[in-house]
Protein backbone atom coordinates (compact mmCIF):
# COMPACT_ATOMS: atom_id res chain seq x y z
CA UNK A 1 0.00 0.00 0.00
CA UNK A 2 1.51 3.67 -1.04
CA UNK A 3 1.27 6.35 1.62
CA UNK A 4 -1.11 8.47 -1.20
CA UNK A 5 -3.80 5.43 -1.04
CA UNK A 6 -4.37 6.36 2.90
CA UNK A 7 -4.06 9.91 2.56
CA UNK A 8 -6.90 9.42 -0.32
CA UNK A 9 -9.04 7.84 1.88
CA UNK A 10 -8.24 10.30 4.67
CA UNK A 11 -9.38 13.40 2.28
CA UNK A 12 -12.37 11.84 0.68
CA UNK A 13 -13.83 10.95 4.20
CA UNK A 14 -12.89 14.10 5.72
CA UNK A 15 -14.99 15.81 2.40
CA UNK A 16 -17.74 13.08 3.37
CA UNK A 17 -17.40 11.21 0.56
CA UNK A 18 -16.25 7.70 1.88
CA UNK A 19 -18.73 6.12 4.71
CA UNK A 20 -17.19 4.36 7.36
CA UNK A 21 -18.60 1.16 5.93
CA UNK A 22 -16.31 1.67 2.41
CA UNK A 23 -13.42 2.87 4.90
CA UNK A 24 -13.45 -0.60 6.77
CA UNK A 25 -14.28 -2.59 3.44
CA UNK A 26 -11.01 -0.50 2.35
CA UNK A 27 -8.67 -1.45 4.88
CA UNK A 28 -10.47 -5.24 4.59
CA UNK A 29 -8.83 -5.01 1.31
CA UNK A 30 -5.57 -4.41 1.74
CA UNK A 31 -4.99 -6.19 5.07
CA UNK A 32 -3.56 -9.49 3.69
CA UNK A 33 -0.96 -7.26 1.92
CA UNK A 34 -0.45 -4.52 4.78
CA UNK A 35 -0.70 -5.55 8.00
CA UNK A 36 -0.66 -1.99 9.13
CA UNK A 37 -3.90 -1.37 8.09
CA UNK A 38 -5.39 -3.91 10.88
CA UNK A 39 -6.51 -1.24 12.91
CA UNK A 40 -8.83 -0.39 9.63
CA UNK A 41 -9.83 -3.62 8.73
CA UNK A 42 -10.80 -5.21 12.30
CA UNK A 43 -13.33 -2.49 12.79
CA UNK A 44 -17.09 -4.01 12.49
CA UNK A 45 -18.82 -2.91 9.63
CA UNK A 46 -21.09 -0.57 12.14
CA UNK A 47 -18.13 1.36 13.77
CA UNK A 48 -18.82 4.88 14.65
CA UNK A 49 -17.48 7.73 12.40
CA UNK A 50 -15.18 8.85 15.10
CA UNK A 51 -13.74 5.02 15.41
CA UNK A 52 -12.83 4.94 12.24
CA UNK A 53 -11.46 8.36 11.87
CA UNK A 54 -9.37 7.33 14.62
CA UNK A 55 -7.96 3.92 13.16
CA UNK A 56 -7.06 5.70 10.08
CA UNK A 57 -5.48 8.36 12.14
CA UNK A 58 -3.57 5.00 14.15
CA UNK A 59 -2.32 3.65 10.66
CA UNK A 60 -0.79 7.35 9.72
CA UNK A 61 0.97 6.94 12.65
CA UNK A 62 2.30 3.95 12.54
CA UNK A 63 3.06 4.78 8.96
CA UNK A 64 4.89 8.26 10.03
CA UNK A 65 2.91 9.85 7.55
CA UNK A 66 0.90 13.33 8.53
CA UNK A 67 -1.99 13.58 7.24
CA UNK A 68 -3.37 16.65 5.48
CA UNK A 69 -4.91 20.00 7.20
CA UNK A 70 -8.47 20.88 6.96
CA UNK A 71 -7.37 23.77 4.77
CA UNK A 72 -6.27 20.84 2.31
CA UNK A 73 -8.61 18.47 2.61
CA UNK A 74 -11.11 19.84 0.09
CA UNK A 75 -8.51 20.28 -3.05
CA UNK A 76 -6.59 16.93 -2.15
CA UNK A 77 -10.44 15.28 -2.42
CA UNK A 78 -11.09 16.65 -5.83
CA UNK A 79 -7.78 15.75 -7.24
CA UNK A 80 -8.01 12.32 -5.19
CA UNK A 81 -11.33 11.60 -7.22
CA UNK A 82 -10.54 12.99 -10.37
CA UNK A 83 -7.51 10.27 -10.33
CA UNK A 84 -10.05 7.38 -9.36
CA UNK A 85 -12.02 8.49 -12.21
CA UNK A 86 -9.16 8.29 -14.58
CA UNK A 87 -8.05 5.00 -13.10
CA UNK A 88 -11.53 3.66 -13.73
CA UNK A 89 -11.94 2.73 -9.67
CA UNK A 90 -15.53 4.96 -9.62
CA UNK A 91 -17.03 5.39 -12.91
CA UNK A 92 -17.36 9.26 -14.44
CA UNK A 93 -20.58 9.56 -13.87
CA UNK A 94 -20.37 8.73 -10.50
CA UNK A 95 -17.07 10.71 -10.33
CA UNK A 96 -18.62 13.66 -11.78
CA UNK A 97 -21.79 13.77 -8.88
CA UNK A 98 -19.04 13.15 -6.21
CA UNK A 99 -16.78 16.12 -7.17
CA UNK A 100 -19.71 18.11 -7.66
CA UNK A 101 -21.13 17.19 -3.76
CA UNK A 102 -17.68 18.23 -2.70
CA UNK A 103 -17.65 21.57 -4.48
CA UNK A 104 -20.95 22.62 -2.71
CA UNK A 105 -19.81 20.95 0.77
CA UNK A 106 -16.77 22.92 0.04
CA UNK A 107 -16.88 26.74 -1.46
CA UNK A 108 -12.70 27.23 -2.16
CA UNK A 109 -13.44 24.35 -4.79
CA UNK A 110 -16.53 25.18 -6.00
CA UNK A 111 -15.24 27.01 -9.23
CA UNK A 112 -12.88 24.17 -9.81
CA UNK A 113 -15.50 21.60 -10.34
CA UNK A 114 -18.27 23.98 -11.36
CA UNK A 115 -17.64 22.43 -14.66
CA UNK A 116 -19.08 19.16 -13.28
CA UNK A 117 -22.06 20.54 -11.87
CA UNK A 118 -22.37 21.74 -15.77
CA UNK A 119 -22.12 18.31 -17.16
CA UNK A 120 -24.59 16.65 -14.52
CA UNK A 121 -27.31 19.78 -15.78
CA UNK A 122 -26.75 18.70 -19.30
CA UNK A 123 -26.67 14.95 -18.33
CA UNK A 124 -30.14 15.67 -16.34
CA UNK A 125 -31.61 17.64 -19.00
CA UNK A 126 -31.01 14.83 -22.29
CA UNK A 127 -28.32 17.74 -23.52
CA UNK A 128 -25.44 14.96 -23.46
CA UNK A 129 -25.29 11.11 -23.62
CA UNK A 130 -23.88 9.17 -21.07
CA UNK A 131 -21.04 8.87 -23.74
CA UNK A 132 -20.27 12.42 -24.15
CA UNK A 133 -20.49 13.09 -20.67
CA UNK A 134 -18.26 9.98 -20.06
CA UNK A 135 -15.86 11.90 -22.77
CA UNK A 136 -16.01 15.44 -21.42
CA UNK A 137 -15.49 13.65 -17.46
CA UNK A 138 -12.52 12.21 -18.64
CA UNK A 139 -11.03 15.32 -20.40
CA UNK A 140 -12.63 17.84 -17.31
CA UNK A 141 -10.65 15.38 -14.91
CA UNK A 142 -7.47 15.26 -16.66
CA UNK A 143 -7.22 19.14 -16.97
CA UNK A 144 -7.65 19.05 -12.85
CA UNK A 145 -5.13 16.77 -12.40
CA UNK A 146 -2.48 18.63 -14.54
CA UNK A 147 -3.66 21.83 -12.41
CA UNK A 148 -2.73 20.58 -9.49
CA UNK A 149 0.66 18.77 -10.29
CA UNK A 150 1.72 22.14 -10.83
Amino acid sequence: MKSSELIDLYVLRQAGEVSEREAVAWGELRVTDEVVVLPIALLPETAPKHEVDAAIQEVAAAMSLDLPGDSEVAWMAVLARCRQVLAGVISPVDGTRSLAMIGRRFPKVLESVAVFIGILDDLDEGLLTCEEADVQVIDSVGRLISEGST
